[in-house]
């Protein structure tokens, strides 16, 4: 580091990047450029402690036109988890093969009911 700008080795192409260093005045999301060597402030996001959020907009995961609040998609299959380690987790599965799948797990014991739609 050096002033403005940190000095980093692409493990790539062994090619020594200089990134310019970027501190907004008021306190908000950022996101990296690693073609230009660029920060930028993400319009719309809002930070407030540990909580980034978005209010009064659509969010989209594998989707540039989300048609939800939080609209999630994937060519095969989509999933929606929640985990709090490997072994105590739940989820909502839909593809096109199984149709909707609720799955639960909790130490060793498993609830996995299937209705297809």
């Amino acid at each position: 580091v050096s002033g403005n700008h940190a000095y980093v080795v692409d493990i790539l192409t062994d090619d020594l990047k200089a990134v310019e260093l970027y501190c907004p005045i008021a306190q908000q999301q950022l996101a990296y450029d690693t073609g230009t060597g660029t920060f930028t402030a993400v319009e719309g996001w809002q930070v407030s402690g540990d909580s980034v959020y978005v209010t009064d907009q659509r969010v989209g995961i594998g989707t540039s036109m989300p048609s939800a609040s939080l609209d999630v998609r994937d060519a095969s299959s989509s999933e929606f988890r929640l985990s709090m380690s490997s072994t105590h987790w739940s989820r909502l599965r839909f593809s096109s093969s199984e149709g909707l799948r609720i799955e639960a797990k909790n130490e060793g014991i498993g609830f996995r009911p299937m209705l297809l739609i």
